[in-house]
């Protein structure tokens, strides 16, 4: 019985640990944003209909911050909406992540659009966000 329980609890929650990391495929520039006082960098990636916006922040006292390509953030939170019962047909995934070396957050938006839209996955993300990032 409690082998089923167990089983039962990790089917459960298999999404909310899909996604555990997010890794950076290229340098990014932190600069002091227009409209927030803290360091900022944004850029987002299309295919077709779908795309993935990127953002990262630091709170770091300092004129810029580079981020290396290869730097790993760890997700801490995830905000999957139930697009299978969602009439228009948009399916978005919101992540939250932390670098805790380099004292910076990333944030990860990705939307999937139209009457083929599913669930995001670890490999459409993938897909879709090839030249900025890899999720895992």
């Amino acid at each position: 019985m409690k082998k089923i329980l167990l089983l039962t609890i990790a089917m459960a929650s298999f999404q909310t640990f899909a996604f555990t990391s997010i890794t950076l495929k290229s340098e990014a520039k932190l600069v002091p944003g227009r409209f927030v006082k803290s360091l900022y960098f944004s850029t987002s990636d299309e295919r077709g209909s779908d795309y993935c916006t990127v953002t990262l922040t630091s709170k770091e006292n300092a004129d810029s911050l580079v981020v290396a390509a290869g730097t790993v953030f760890e997700v801490t939170s995830i905000d999957q909406n139930a697009c299978g019962n969602d009439w228009g047909h948009v399916c978005r995934l919101d992540l939250s992540a932390r670098n805790h070396e380099k004292n910076v957050n990333l944030s990860l938006i990705c939307k999937n659009k139209g009457i083929f839209a599913r669930e995001l996955t670890e490999s459409k993300v993938n897909k879709i966000a090839k030249n900025i990032i890899s999720v895992q």
